[in-house]
Parts: structure tokens; C-alpha cells; sequence
């Protein structure tokens, strides 16, 4: 990126969207602001937040999986909006702002095929820079959760912070594994537990939690599995740097693996979850 003031190719700006001027009528561009994931409620909530997640354990709340459905229709916009960018980039190799664009998308959503074929299609010069080569690493990192790939091997500690290998692949007696991401702060996490307790059954669907709390932050998630009561293995990554490292940064993020420890799916619905383990009971 130039200095104030130097001159800009005509691709440059012309992603990712486009507005109307309302002063002067002309279409101009602008970079979308993008909001924080959403997980910590502002101090000034105080009890208010406290008493609403207690009516959530206490009586469960349907709107929940009214925001969920939510979520799943915003990754299909997700979706529609990566093929956009793989078009983009096959006519504007060069633009530096569709680069950012993807890294972003990459930081927020993990590894998407389609967000590959669009960093493949910019130029030798942004994949050969110093941030080009810093996102083929994340890149790279990211791609090791996509669905179909073995869930990778991961250094943790434990509620008593002892050192742990979390190695599903050769570590398994259930038929699924859900892997949660979550820390001791997030609203959306906390919300999830009830639900995932009432279909939780080892043999059948083992959970195995593993918290990003940053260090300050250790004695809260022990104490919020102690409070939720929850009955599976929990796990820490401590400041969550491998889950950065692999593009988990939105919470709760999910991983459902079979018993070989193949990813099958990324942020299943709960409620499909137990829709999925009651069709197999069936069989």
C-alpha cells in the first residue's frame, strides 16, 4: 500500500462494494466495516445479562434457534459472496484491497476452497510479498480443518493445566466427536450447553470442549465448567493460538468428526446434531 496521495490503478478500489455518494450523486467505493465476533456483552449490562443467562439455563429460549438458522443463512451469503471474489480476482490480479478481502475472510471463517482459488489468482508480485507468503502460511494452517481432512493433532492442557495431546485419530470409542471452540465469556457458547448436554452420550456422541480463554482468564473457564456442570472432557488453548493459527477466531466454532476422526462437518446446528444421532438410532 502507497503513501497518501500516490497514484491508484482503476481496479484498485473497486472491491468489495459499491455506494452512492448522497452529496454528489457519483458511486463511490468503500471498505465494509466488519464487527467484532460477537460472544462479550458490554460491562454496562451488568445483572441484566446475568438474570437473562439465567433464565436461558433455567428455561431455555427459542430464539436461540431462531439466531442459529440465522447463522446458517449468512454462511450461504458467505458463500455466493466468495464466488464473487473468485471472478473479481481472475480480471483484477493485482488489486490490493481483494487481497485484504481475503485474508479477512480467511481470519474470520477458516479455510473455504473457493478463497483459494481467489488468492491463486492474484498476481506473482502480492503472493510473493511479505503478507502474501505471512497468508500462505495461515492459508496453508487453515486448510488442515476442512471437511474431509483428519482433525489434526493438537498440544493442550488440562482443567488442571497439565500437558495433554488431544489425537482423535487414534484416541477414539464414539461413532461421532464434536469438537467445541468456546471460552468462558461468550454468550453464544454458555447458551449451547443445556442443549448439548441432553443429547451427549459417550459411545454414541463423545464432546470434547477446548477453551481459547486468554491467560487472564484461565481461573473463569474453570470455574464456567464447574457452573455448567459439564460432563466431557474440557480442554485449553491457552490464548487460543492454535485456533487462530488454523482460522477459528468466530465463537462457538464446531467440528463434528466420525470414528476415524475425519472432519464431517463445521458449526452443525445442535438441533441437527440431535436430529442426526435420532436417524442413526434407528438403523
Amino acid at each position: 500500500m502507497g503513501a497518501v496521495g500516490t497514484h491508484r490503478p482503476p481496479y484498485y478500489n473497486r472491491f468489495p462494494i459499491s455506494v452512492p455518494c448522497s452529496k454528489c450523486g457519483q458511486t463511490k467505493s468503500r471498505i465494509r466495516k466488519r464487527s467484532k465476533t460477537l460472544g462479550q456483552v458490554p460491562r454496562w449490562f451488568g445483572s441484566d445479562f446475568q438474570g437473562f443467562m439465567a433464565d436461558i439455563e433455567q428455561y431455555g429460549i427459542a430464539e436461540v434457534d431462531f439466531l442459529k438458522k440465522v447463522d446458517a443463512d449468512r454462511e450461504r451469503l458467505v458463500e455466493q459472496s466468495d464466488e464473487v471474489l473468485v471472478h473479481f480476482t481472475v480480471e483484477f490480479t493485482e488489486s490490493d484491497i481483494a487481497f485484504w478481502d481475503i485474508a479477512i475472510k480467511l481470519y474470520h471463517g477458516g479455510f473455504s476452497n473457493k478463497l483459494e482459488m481467489a488468492s491463486d489468482n492474484l498476481s506473482s508480485e502480492i503472493k510473493q510479498s511479505n503478507r502474501g507468503l505471512k497468508f500462505r502460511t495461515a492459508l496453508e494452517f487453515a486448510k488442515r480443518l476442512r471437511v474431509g481432512s483428519y482433525f489434526p493433532v493438537l498440544e493442550l492442557q488440562t482443567l488442571s493445566l497439565e500437558k495433554t495431546e488431544l489425537n482423535h485419530k487414534e484416541n477414539t470409542n464414539s461413532k461421532y466427536t464434536l469438537i467445541d471452540f468456546w471460552f468462558s465469556h461468550c454468550g453464544p457458547c454458555l447458551v449451547q450447553f443445556p442443549n448439548l448436554k441432553e443429547i451427549y452420550y459417550p459411545g454414541n456422541l463423545e464432546i470434547i470442549g477446548i477453551s481459547t480463554d486468554v491467560s487472564s482468564k484461565i481461573k473463569d473457564w474453570q470455574q464456567a465448567v464447574q457452573k455448567h456442570k459439564l460432563p466431557w472432557p474440557n480442554q485449553l488453548d491457552e490464548n487460543g493460538t492454535l485456533a487462530s493459527a488454523m482460522g477459528v477466531n468466530k465463537f462457538p466454532t464446531n467440528f463434528l468428526l466420525d470414528e476415524n476422526g475425519i472432519i464431517l462437518e463445521k458449526d452443525i446446528l445442535v438441533q441437527d446434531l440431535g436430529t442426526l444421532l435420532q436417524d442413526e438410532s434407528k438403523k
